[in-house]
């Protein structure tokens, strides 16, 4: 029988399950998205908790998750591993991979969800030895990281940068529901600004805002609702809002472009092909490391590797 760590992970817009083998191979990958109603443009917490405690018996339903033998139980239990950190959201997926551990009488193994993000995205790169630069954007973060990779399994993670109001998601979010769209509304706007790139016109303008490594999108997302109102075409305030975040990491990169040569993207809105592409392009001093687009975004394949490595640490065989 295969040997597997079970991941878990509870954000706040996704419940996620994965299994890993103990070498670190992908066995399964499951989530479900958190359901917002039309119009909104997020959860409260209460609401999503209510909703990872009904996705979970449906989430391991899947026939992927039998005929495994879970050697250990891995969760994300806060948001980041800085002191401190806290989200109610992740109650849920505590009290779900403490269950599982006593019934199987396994370890049970924490990490933050931010750590999960960066080892699913290193995925392809991994061992990585050395400090990196990280830059996790989504619904929830809008952060640019140190990040030191630890002995015993895990990150030491410390903040160089990040928003100061609205996270780069959700300026998308507001901004795309503006548009008509529906939530999560990151897929349909890049769409729009990549058929409107490709017919050769240009962005609508949408200043950043950024002071000592703080980012503010509230600003910019205000400009660009206006623009709507006003008729600007969707097409160019979408490609306005992904030029608008780029440059606002640009900004907060060169200002700490001494402390590491690489680069990490991660993160729901590190998938966006405009801010990826723009960031390589106007920051060559840089060697980016682009997360894999499926696991961009939330999901519990990172935290189910991170227990595979402390389980690999623990038996010496690395």
């Amino acid at each position: 029988m295969i040997q597997g760590i079970l991941g878990i992970d509870t954000s706040n817009y996704t419940t996620s399950a994965a299994l890993v083998s103990d070498l670190g191979e992908v066995l399964a990958d499951s989530r479900m998205l958190l359901s917002v109603r039309e119009g909104e443009v997020g959860l409260r917490q209460s609401d999503a908790l209510f909703l990872h405690v009904r996705n979970w018996p449906e989430l391991l339903k899947l026939p992927r998750f039998s005929g495994v033998h879970i050697g250990a139980v891995a969760v994300a239990t806060r948001p980041s591993p800085i002191a401190g950190s806290y989200m109610p959201v992740f109650l849920a997926g505590q009290a779900f991979a403490a269950t599982v551990a006593t019934m199987l009488g396994v370890p049970l193994l924490e990490f933050s969800h931010q750590e999960g993000h960066v080892r699913a995205a290193l995925s392809a790169r991994w061992p990585l030895h050395k400090p990196f630069l990280a830059v996790q954007i989504s619904g929830g973060t809008t952060d640019i990281l140190f990040v030191a990779p630890l002995a015993e399994g895990g990150f030491m993670i410390s903040h160089l940068g990040r928003s100061s109001d609205l996270h780069a998601g959700q300026f998308i979010d507001r901004v795309g529901v503006h548009m008509g769209l529906a939530f999560p509304c990151g897929v349909a706007m890049d769409e729009l600004a990549t058929t409107w790139e490709n017919e050769g016109l240009e962005p609508f303008p949408i200043t950043s805002s950024v002071k000592a490594s703080t980012i503010s999108f509230s600003g910019p997302a205000s400009m660009a609702m206006r623009a709507l109102d006003q008729g600007v075409p969707r097409g160019a305030v979408a490609l306005g809002v992904f030029r608008s975040i780029s440059n606002s990491l640009e900004k907060v990169l060169r200002e700490h472009q001494e402390k590491a040569g690489e680069v990490l993207l991660c993160g729901g809105v590190a998938a966006n092909t405009h801010i990826r592409r723009r960031l390589q392009a106007r920051l060559k001093r840089f060697a980016f490391i682009l997360a894999p687009p499926h696991l961009a975004g939330d999901n519990a394949v990172g935290i189910a590797l991170l227990g595979a490595d402390r389980m690999q640490r623990d038996r010496g065989l690395c």
